[in-house]
């Protein structure tokens, strides 16, 4: 009995684990990686995290905050989402590159995994709804230069900002 123990020890130590999260797939055509962002558990945007898609997700809150930048990008197999506080209508006021462009204080950096979901803080000050950002697979190689707001497909032209779904703006660098 003692053996069969020492056996069934040995073999745990010898199979590798498995990685607690997958590495995602960024070629084109397969699999990428995305970023969901959730106002107070409500979805509001989807897009991948390509560097070249960024989005503009609209909340209230004081000093005329108005929207928050949210620009995602992946290396390797960690997703770092930047978000920026955006100002009374400067969202529409801003062409796709000078929205790129646009940088305010104070800017968060969160960072995860596939699978991982992560809570925004860090603008207090303004008295936001709770924002997580939801790491997610991305399955469909259509979304991979476009946003989802629940069932709206948005898919800007490059240079351009579009309007997607009640509560955000998809825009897709030239």
């Amino acid at each position: 009995m003692r053996t069969l123990w020492i056996f069934g020890f040995v073999a745990l130590l010898l199979v590798p684990p498995a990685p607690s999260h997958p590495a995602p797939e960024t070629e084109e055509g397969e699999e990428g990686v995305g970023v969901h962002i959730l106002l107070s558990g409500r979805e509001a945007l989807l897009m991948p995290a390509s560097g070249r898609i960024f989005g503009v997700v609209r909340v209230s809150g004081r000093e005329n905050l108005s929207a928050l930048k949210v620009v995602p990008e992946v290396k390797g197999d960690t997703v770092t989402v930047r978000l920026s506080p955006l100002f009374t209508r400067i969202e529409e006021a801003l062409t796709c590159e000078q929205l790129w462009q646009f940088h305010s204080e104070p800017t968060v950096t969160v960072s995860g995994r596939v699978g991982d979901t992560l809570r925004v803080s860090g603008f207090e000050r303004f008295a936001l709804p709770e924002i997580d950002v939801r790491i997610v697979p991305l399955n469909e190689a259509s979304l991979q230069s476009c946003c989802e707001y629940g069932k709206l497909v948005c898919c800007p032209n490059p240079g351009q900002c579009l309007g997607c779904g009640t509560r955000g703006q998809c825009c897709l660098r030239p």
